[in-house]
């Protein structure tokens, strides 16, 4: 597909055709004006005929003078209503790779299957911020447990008591212990 035809089909008209238009109607709107103007200057058939035979070079001559307007404006219509080279039309698509319907249903399955590794993994990451949150909770008591084992080492660790000892203190603990 052509340029000029992709434009037609993007803005429905070329630049060249909006410029034509113009200038179609800068000429038959100066037409127009030109014979109203002769039938109101007329006062008689033989100024008529004057008037009509010179009314071809006045208006070719008032033309002539917005020539410079009229070429500005259609180099205005070149600008506004043409795709510039550099912009890849979206017809002009060889380049992409074409891609059959089972490798279209591949790819969606495959889509399909990554977005229910995403769930999985966030609900997995949001059991994990649960946890650590009940690990936190629970710190505290577990350093005061901890401290408390290390006192219990520590004051042990002066005494100095035989097995036979430990086994005695530990049935007495028990009976505590058990009502």
């Amino acid at each position: 597909m052509e340029k000029s035809e992709f434009e037609l089909l993007e803005f429905n008209f070329t630049a060249e055709q909006i410029t034509l238009e113009r200038e179609h109607f800068i000429s038959n709107f100066l037409g127009k004006k030109l014979d109203s103007m002769i039938q109101k200057l007329a006062t008689s058939d033989e100024i008529l005929e004057l008037l009509k035979e010179k009314k071809q070079e006045v208006q070719k001559s008032i033309m002539a003078a917005f020539e410079a307007d009229i070429q500005a404006a259609a180099q205005l219509d070149q600008k506004n209503f043409s795709i510039p080279d550099h912009v890849l039309i979206c017809v002009e698509d060889e380049h992409i790779k074409k891609y059959s319907k089972d490798a279209v249903h591949q790819t969606d399955k495959k889509i399909e299957e990554l977005k229910n590794t995403y769930l999985e993994n966030a609900m997995m990451i949001e059991s994990f911020k649960t946890e650590y949150s009940q690990y936190e909770a629970i710190e505290a008591f577990v350093n005061d447990e901890l401290n408390i084992q290390k006192e219990v080492q520590d004051s042990f660790a002066t005494v100095n008591l035989e097995l036979g000892e430990i086994e005695q203190l530990s049935k007495q603990i028990d009976k505590f212990i058990q009502p």
